[in-house]
């Protein structure tokens, strides 16, 4: 949570919500230094720190201090019992400063969604969380319980019927939106309500009193421990009754003490009758030791619960290797890592499986290096095997996409038309060179035409597009 950085050393502290912005204000009393002392009052801010207020309050050591609305008017006043060694007072002394700020705190709305359960010796009341036009959370919950309507003999809430509180002071209930009664009896009937508490203590009406009668309660056949592997799903038969006759009338669930073992998602229950199924299916990947609790509830409330052991045996996991894809320019190289992973953390083994077939690869798995063959450009591929040490494997295909890049040779080529328009070629090349001659109508898509070798480097040759027709665009790559 927060904490409050002081250059004091604090001996009191009190809390309450001083300005009604639904932020917890404190007040502190403390030491600076060994003898001098200080009194000092921090204004809660929404990002959950304190600032410091600038007030006339008097210091004083050895202090105790209380937040109340003395006056009744709608804000906390505070009162300061301590001891001063100079004027105005000395001694001990008991101050009340009244709180005069113009702003007065709107008390929260009652809750609802009130709910009742009860199990052997135990009432569990729960309900939905309030709100407050002021204050956007922190709302704390105060519990009356009795015998009677009405009644407080069970639980006081040390609030009036109407809501106001008599205390200065959070809920009983804590900021939970339930409370656990111990020793309730069988047979016997309860009233209750429940308000909510704001930051300046003020109380909200209490909700619409229910009422709950602890009768008798559903049956589960006790469960015994499971086991089963990693990655599985696991079914267990239930066995539910209700003593009221009305089993279909009976809801059960299911939690785990651990829920990154098995998260809520992964327990189901099913069934409607007396014969039910509990289906459990833990995290992918997980292993490990979890309770698991299967609750049946009547429509009484009352409640039963049975538990069991449930242990995950781990299961390897073969490595993971999407495949990757890669895109070089022709006649470079290219140097990369195969990228595995094993769920496991166990140490990977890698294995070249298939060699590209336009191209060389050296180095040493994980870190290799693609070298495609001289003027290639296209796709091509390889495949490694990656293996962990417990035999389990995984094939990854890495694509390598080679971009043609115009090669800059000595080379020259001319181009002069022939009587009838047909382009007729010179190329000038290296001796005992090897071209191969191209066309394109888009200078994207380059179809070969032939391959032509001269000693002298002196190539001629008459242009011919695709299909027989005159191309738009000729060139000569060295092969």
């Amino acid at each position: 949570g927060a904490s409050l950085q002081t250059n004091f050393t604090p001996d009191s502290v009190a809390v309450g919500d001083f300005d009604n912005d639904g932020e917890l204000d404190v007040l502190s009393s403390g030491y600076v230094g060994d003898f001098n002392y200080v009194t000092r009052l921090f204004r809660g801010q929404a990002d959950g720190s304190w600032k410091p207020v600038d007030t006339p309050l008097l210091d004083f050591k050895f202090a105790t201090a209380s937040w109340a609305d003395v006056d009744n008017d709608g804000d906390l006043d505070l009162l300061i019992n301590g001891q001063r060694d100079q004027a105005p007072l000395q001694g001990y002394s008991t101050l009340l400063y009244r709180n005069d700020q113009p702003t007065s705190n709107t008390p929260p709305v009652a809750p609802g969604g009130l709910k009742a359960f009860f199990t052997t010796n135990s009432l569990i009341l729960t309900w939905q969380p309030a709100t407050d036009s002021n204050q956007s959370g922190g709302l704390t919950y105060n519990v009356r319980v009795g015998t009677s309507p009405a009644g407080l003999d069970v639980l006081s809430p040390m609030s009036a019927p109407n809501g106001y509180r008599m205390v200065p002071r959070p809920g009983n209930a804590g900021w939970l939106t339930r409370k656990v009664i111990n020793g309730a009896q069988r047979g016997q009937s309860y009233y209750w309500s429940v308000q909510a508490v704001d930051n300046s203590y003020a109380g909200s009406p209490f909700a619409m009193e229910a009422r709950v009668t602890l009768g008798e309660l559903p049956a589960l056949e006790p469960l015994a421990d499971q086991t089963m592997n990693e990655d599985g799903v696991l079914t267990v038969p239930l066995s539910v009754a209700d003593p009221d006759g009305d089993v279909a009338a009976i809801t059960a669930m299911a939690s785990s003490s651990d829920s990154s073992l098995v998260p809520s998602n992964g327990l189901a229950v099913t069934g409607t009758d007396a014969n039910r199924t509990l289906t459990v299916r833990p995290a992918a990947d997980k292993n490990g030791l979890v309770q698991i609790t299967v609750s049946v509830v009547d429509a009484q409330g009352g409640l039963t619960s049975r538990s069991f052991a449930l242990t995950v045996l781990p299961v390897n996991d073969p490595p993971r290797a999407p495949d990757q894809a890669f895109t070089l320019d022709e006649d470079t190289s290219l140097t990369f890592s195969v990228a595995a992973t094993d769920p496991d953390g166990d140490p990977l083994s890698y294995e070249i499986v298939r060699s590209p077939s336009r191209g060389i690869l050296s180095g040493a798995a994980p870190q290799l290096t693609y070298r495609p063959g001289t003027n290639f450009f296209g796709d091509d591929s390889c495949e490694v095997r990656i293996t962990d040490n417990h035999g389990a494997s995984t094939t990854q295909r890495i694509t390598f996409h080679v971009t043609a890049v115009p090669d800059t040779t000595g080379a020259r080529l001319f181009v002069r038309m022939l009587s009838d328009g047909t382009p007729f070629f010179t190329l000038q090349g290296e001796p005992y060179g090897v071209y191969v001659i191209e066309t394109s109508d888009d200078l994207r898509a380059w179809i070969p035409i032939e391959t032509l070798l001269s000693a002298d480097g002196r190539i001629e040759f008459i242009g011919v597009g695709p299909g027989g027709g005159g191309a738009r665009f000729y060139r000569a790559r060295a092969f």
